[in-house]
């Protein structure tokens, strides 16, 4: 079985996305439920390597401008004119990047369920989007005791949702096997 790690095992509380709703509301941001939906939405777009992730990657590298066009963008995405979200966007960025402290969080009977797993003969392992190995956070976090291996999808330049990186990572499963 392939567990993804961010958003399904792990969490972080409270949510980046509440947090900065919350404050673009703070800013003056007209909040309506819609807006947080399509918000919401939006972003796990964006993470989910979309185009749209990728082309900002490539126009950004400089890390500071990127996080501060993902605030634009996220702010056009809440609902903010786009003079409102150019004016607010790097005051956004600052306020995520000192102030936004979350804490890792697993849901209550994530280790048993995975225990149990195990117990009736699952081989489980764990998929990420992220770009780097997280083995570490797992360990901290007391669940690497349950997968066999943990794939970061940037470690073979494939993202979910493409099949590919699917059956990388059942290859790894098999090449367990010897």
């Amino acid at each position: 079985m392939i567990f993804d790690w961010d958003g399904t095992l792990r969490h972080n509380h409270p949510s980046a996305v509440k947090v900065f709703q919350d404050y673009a509301v703070h800013l003056g941001v007209q909040d309506m439920m819609v807006n947080r939906l399509e918000n919401a939405r939006w972003t796990h777009y964006y993470w989910a390597q979309s185009q749209d992730l990728q082309a900002d990657l490539a126009a950004y590298p400089d890390e500071e401008e990127f996080w501060v066009n993902y605030a634009r963008r996220s702010l056009l995405n809440f609902g903010s004119s786009a003079k409102q979200a150019e004016q607010l966007a790097p005051e956004m960025h600052v306020h995520m990047k000192e102030d936004y402290k979350p804490e890792d969080r697993v849901a209550e009977g994530i280790p048993e369920t995975l225990q149990g797993l195990m117990a009736a003969g699952f081989r489980l392992a764990v998929l990420s989007n992220r770009t780097k190995p997280y083995t570490e956070q797992l360990q901290a976090m007391g669940l690497a005791e349950y997968f066999e291996f943990a794939l970061a999808a940037g470690e073979v330049d494939v993202w979910k949702p493409d099949p590919v990186v699917f059956h990388h990572t059942c290859w790894r499963i098999a090449e367990e096997d010897g």
